[in-house]
């Protein structure tokens, strides 16, 4: 290896993000689709055809009950959870609505994740 190589590679990684030299979190999986979940969201209102067998519909699907089924066991993935709660609550016109969607669900999810976390639940 080159002296040049060397050093360019050690610029690159003193310049880097923190982040993307830690290990994965516990809850790195659920705070990826938790982050991705708004985009699955506008695409399948925006392309979604509204039928069951739609790829977007499918998508969403397995995100949110992807969301469901976690548990977060870090903070980290519960702040990610509760971001995707508060997309779920927007609506079209941007007011926040929770009732009979997900975040509705999510957000007493939520509460059951903060005692767990504490060792209360």
């Amino acid at each position: 290896m080159s002296r040049r190589n060397l050093l360019g590679g050690l610029a690159v990684l003193a310049t880097a993000p923190a982040v993307a030299l830690a290990a994965p979190t516990p809850d790195a999986e659920l705070i990826r689709i938790c982050e991705a979940h708004p985009a699955v969201m506008d695409a399948v209102s925006d392309l979604g055809s509204g039928r069951d067998d739609c790829p977007y519909w499918k998508a969403y699907e397995r995100s949110r009950d992807a969301i469901f089924d976690a548990k977060p066991v870090t903070m980290a993935g519960m702040l990610a959870k509760a971001r995707a709660a508060k997309a779920e609550a927007r609506t079209p016109s941007g007011v926040e609505d929770p009732d009979n969607s997900p975040a509705e669900l999510w957000a007493w999810d939520l509460v059951n994740d903060l005692l767990r976390l504490e060792g209360m639940a």
